[in-house]
């Protein structure tokens, strides 16, 4: 996605700093409608931006009193002095000393970066949840970062080694951990944290400045209604303070429950409502969607996916989400050109089902563990996908809604108890009849005819993973099926079994052929399967300039 990058420039770079930095801004352009801040290289940083002119599209860096600031995403302070552009804001509290304050009460999605050249110090800063993703090297001497890992590539004394844990952990479980990436020389900046290096000394330090432990916790629920109404009432402000007078708003609506409450909350003066939906033709997605668009005005555009265009688009977004997002999660990212000619600001439900709804809560203690290493590490690559074409806002992370969330005991969060009284009881129309795609039911149904749809469902999913050829007629895409076929067929097997395949490095190829072999016999292996060409498409683009299978 476009964002920062720069590095502190030591003696031993090599290549000239001025050249290193355009390399690196250069990487993370992709459109012709992305826009290039001037070069930043003042003999001790060298910096720049790119982005997509929808938000802080003002020129950057924001300067004043030796003070050099980059912004990428975006703030929700309570209260913006007037005139005060968002990177202004971050720098008034910095040179006040108030800095640690206003970021732990700060509501935003956002990296930046601070420079002050009177102190002598950088500051690379993340957001509370770590959403905007920034990466960072302290190898070699200096401090480097970058919206995404490719820039690392033009940063010559950094070592860019594999390192093959981080492949088999990828295969394994179809996505990296925590904070770490491909390479040991290059992490992930942790959320509500700051890099702090001092560059007379080229010491560099961390500090924390907000935890999830200061949510306090709310003992037991004596009155289920209320809360459920507070988080209604909550929720609607967090939407609505995300869709600014004058601005595009559109949203991708699924047969969810997350996208419907969004769309539900979006305040009427946006109407007639963009909506897009995604899927292969006659899936329940699609029908649900078509339902809850005919409640309210809208403009809803149907994405049909199928055997001969899922494949569009996925070979480059896997380079832009640097190969840490499975190819086959890439659902709708065929529209995401279309998408920019309707709407500006896409409002997603990321997360809403996993927090909100309880589904990460199953095991005690496990929640924000699966929240850091699946939720951020790999949901939210799809979030980054789409960011090069529109820009993404997340109503559940609203800080009050977050800490409301959070405050609620597991117990009434698990199997979305709490969260579908919300939506009952503040979105009845959009609820109460409407089924929901994941039971083919709608979230007001109950008793035994209910347990028995989720049990059968249960069955199925399990006896799918075995089974390849059940009949499935809700799920909006059949990636088992579409891989047997070409065009998929022939570009799985020639880069997969290609003598001069980068993947041969990490897995015997002879277990790669068994799983192309049971899959194309019948056996579902389709998972797996997107993991492979997902890291061989990747490592060709980044080591060797290209990804088709004749390479």
């Amino acid at each position: 996605m476009p964002g920062l990058c720069g590095f502190t420039i030591s003696p031993s770079c090599g290549t000239p700093p001025a050249e290193s930095i355009k390399r690196m801004q250069e990487s993370l352009v992709y459109r012709p409608y992305h826009r290039r801040d001037r070069l930043f290289d003042d003999g001790t940083v060298a910096a720049s931006r790119v982005h997509t002119g929808i938000v802080q599209g003002e020129k950057q860096p924001f300067e004043n009193d030796g003070i050099a600031l980059w912004l990428d995403g975006e703030l929700y302070p309570e209260s913006l002095p007037l005139n005060t552009s968002a990177p202004e804001l971050l720098g008034m509290h910095y040179r006040r000393g108030s800095l640690l304050p206003f970021l732990h009460d700060l509501d935003g999605v956002f990296s930046a970066v601070i420079y002050d050249r009177n102190q002598q110090l950088l500051y690379l800063i993340s957001d509370r949840y770590g959403l905007r993703h920034l990466y960072f090297s302290t190898a070699r001497g200096m401090l480097g970062w970058a919206s995404e890992i490719k820039a690392f590539r033009h940063l010559p004394p950094l070592s860019l080694e594999v390192n093959p844990e981080r492949i088999a952990q990828f295969l394994r479980i179809g996505h990296l951990a925590e904070n770490t990436t491909w390479f040991d020389t290059v992490e992930l900046l942790a959320p509500a944290t700051l890099i702090i290096r001092n560059l007379r000394t080229s010491s560099t330090t961390r500090q924390k400045y907000w935890n999830w432990d200061e949510i306090k916790r709310m003992e037991k629920l004596d009155d289920i209604d209320s809360v459920a109404d507070a988080l209604g009432s909550t929720f609607k402000k967090a939407v609505a303070k995300r869709c600014m007078p004058g601005e595009r708003i559109g949203i991708g609506l699924s047969g969810g429950l997350d996208s419907r409450a969004i769309f539900a909350a979006i305040p009427a003066s946006f109407e007639p409502i963009p909506v897009f939906t995604f899927g292969k033709s006659g899936c329940s997605d699609i029908r649900i969607a078509q339902k809850v668009t005919a409640i309210r005005p809208s403009r809803h555009r149907i994405h049909l996916i199928n055997t001969d265009n899922w494949l569009n688009n996925r070979l480059e977004a896997v380079w832009l989400t640097d190969g840490q997002f499975n190819m086959l999660h890439m659902h709708g990212i065929e529209r995401i050109d279309d998408c920019r000619n309707h709407f500006d600001i896409e409002l997603n439900g990321f997360l809403g089902d996993a927090l909100l709804g309880g589904s990460y809560g199953g095991r005690p203690g496990n929640e924000l563990v699966r929240f850091h290493s699946r939720g951020r590490r790999f949901i939210a690559m799809g979030l980054m996908a789409g960011s090069i074409s529109v820009h993404p806002r997340i109503p559940f992370f609203d800080n009050q809604l977050m800490e409301l969330t959070m405050s609620i005991p597991v117990e009434y969060r698990r199997g979305s108890f709490i969260y579908n009284r919300m939506l009952l009881r503040t979105f009845p129309e959009f609820f109460h009849s409407i089924p929901w795609q994941k039971t083919g039911l709608p979230i007001s149904a109950r008793g035994m005819r209910c347990d028995f749809v989720r049990l059968l469902q249960r069955c199925c999913r399990k006896a799918g993973r075995v089974i390849a050829f059940l009949p499935e007629r809700t799920g909006y895409t059949d990636y088992p099926v579409w891989i047997r076929r070409d065009p998929a067929r022939k570009l799985f097997s020639d880069m997969l079994t290609s003598k001069n395949a980068l993947l041969h490095d990490f897995v015997n190829p002879r277990r790669i052929e068994r799983h192309l072999f049971f899959h194309f016999s019948g056996a579902d292996y389709s998972e797996l399967l997107g993991r492979y060409m997902t890291v061989e498409v990747w490592m060709r683009r980044f080591f060797r300039g290209d990804f088709t299978a004749s390479h």
